[in-house]
């Protein structure tokens, strides 16, 4: 076992309810911890409160950690201690210029205030109060502004996705975010930013992980958007580009920079050029999830997590590529139902390519290993793993993780399954994270961890829950 996390103590409190009318009684139950509870733990150097939820996977720079809060918050972490060394905005007000807030006095009247509030609050609730009143005033104050336009699709799934999902990324220097309301930022590791800006947008939809190369920042907001690494400024747009990405690539493919889309679409990066454009866009429309970049090769996730897209790019020129496509996939019917029917089999997490093995897990536990050498399947396996799902709940997200020689997927319900690598399925650890939240709506008390992947840094590895951020490692 790795680590885990138990609470010691809970409390039975429930709510009795009477229908005089049909003389019938019901129970709700919840399992709740008291008030500082401890814990008995393994392996778990420290676990850090983090003001509110995000899927984005942590970022490893140096000695520090980042992460992102919802709904636009970038923290830094000391990776030793896990104390918050700093934290940023990146939201509509902060994108302000210095002339846009002088020119409405009620910015320093009612906003400041409630600024200055937020930075000292602690206390998670009132955080979330406070967040809110925040953006009511802003709402109050100018409208076309700030009211936060969505699509009905995004509105309903907001509980899952939020606007946070998007994960930062470094150089080692500077550090980029970009969050699901249409705002992007650059900071030094000190915390001090250097840019902010905001990309307008008719409606907010699914956010997607940004890239960096060739000294170009691409985003994705209904299109795909290049800015200047340095300064913010867009250097172009890629209206070609425009189904939601989980996260786009950033590779050099030819010796050319490029960025590539979940639908496997290759842009170059110092210009937008469209280098190539996948034919068969039904197919990838389906899966949430990004491929990898091997070399000249790049593999996706296409249908779900039951077929892959392999793109080999070996040998393009000129302006326009054709690679040579393979489609692997499973046999007909495979997996079924206990009753024969099939279920649709979509994936949130890319494969995890080791060797001529390339894995993926479904959002239902099922893990696939295709053999690219051979194009074929050459497992799958029910992991038995048992998340929570429903309308805003996907039991298994995180896509599969290489951890030295092993292999480790994650449900949303504080379990990991630890996997040998290999042709056939071999489990060899199981751990959980069974933290307990005092939450005041109906779900499990059982804190949310796995929506993004755990990230190795030496001998320690580091987790996002939906409450704490997790360093664990051996003493």
């Amino acid at each position: 076992m790795l680590y885990e996390v138990l609470p010691t103590s809970r409390v039975l409190s429930g709510l009795l309810l009477a229908d005089s009318a049909f003389r019938a009684l019901y129970l709700l139950l919840r399992l709740l911890d008291l008030p500082s509870v401890p814990y008995e733990s393994k392996n778990i150097r420290w676990m850090t409160e983090l003001p509110q939820r995000s899927n984005a996977a942590p970022l490893i720079v140096g000695n520090r950690v980042f992460v992102m809060a919802e709904p636009d918050e970038l923290l830094c972490l000391d990776k030793e201690t896990g104390k918050i060394l700093w934290t940023a905005a990146n939201n509509y007000y902060e994108a302000l210029t210095p002339e846009e807030r002088a020119a409405k006095p009620a910015y320093k009247e009612k906003i400041e205030p409630l600024l200055a509030a937020l930075r000292k609050e602690g206390d998670f609730v009132k955080r979330l109060d406070l967040r809110t009143r925040l953006q009511r005033t802003l709402m109050e104050i100018d409208p076309d502004r700030f009211a936060w336009k969505a699509d009905g699709h995004f509105e309903a799934h907001f509980g899952i996705v939020g606007f946070t999902s998007p994960s930062p990324l470094s150089d080692g220097k500077h550090v980029w975010v970009w969050c699901g309301n249409g705002v992007a930022a650059c900071y030094d590791l000190e915390g001090k930013r250097r840019w902010i800006t905001r990309i307008e947008t008719n409606n907010l939809s699914y956010s997607s992980s940004p890239a960096l190369a060739d000294g170009t920042f691409a985003v994705y907001l209904g299109k795909l958007i290049g800015l200047d690494a340095q300064t913010g400024k867009v250097r172009w747009e890629q209206k070609k580009i425009d189904l939601s990405n989980g996260a786009l690539l950033a590779g050099r493919i030819g010796g050319v920079p490029v960025f590539v889309s979940s639908l496997g679409n290759v842009v170059r990066a110092r210009d937008g050029k469209m280098l190539y454009r996948e034919p068969k866009r039904e197919g990838g429309a389906s899966s949430w999830a990004p491929g990898v970049i091997l070399g000249s090769t790049v593999c996706l996730p296409r249908y779900g997590a039951r077929h892959l897209l392999v793109l080999d790019f070996t040998g393009v020129k000129g302006e326009a590529w054709e690679p040579e496509r393979s489609e692997l996939g499973v046999p007909s019917g495979v997996p079924r139902e206990p009753d024969g029917k099939r279920r649709d089999r979509s994936t949130a997490g890319s494969p995890l390519v080791v060797g001529d093995l390339a894995y993926t897990v479904d959002i239902y536990s099922t893990l696939y290993a295709f053999d690219l050498k051979g194009k074929k399947l050459q497992f799958h396996k029910d992991t038995e793993l048992s998340g929570l799902f429903h309308y805003n709940a996907l039991p298994v997200a995180a896509s599969p993780t290489l951890l030295g020689k092993h292999i480790v997927i994650q449900d949303n319900q504080g379990m990991a399954l630890v996997l040998e690598t290999g042709p056939a399925f071999k489990q060899v650890g199981r751990n959980h994270i069974a933290t307990l939240l005092d939450r005041w709506w109906p779900v499990p008390g059982q804190e949310t961890t796995g929506y993004s992947p755990p990230v190795a840094d030496g001998n320690r590895l580091y987790i996002r829950g939906e409450r704490y951020l997790y360093c664990i490692g051996e003493p």
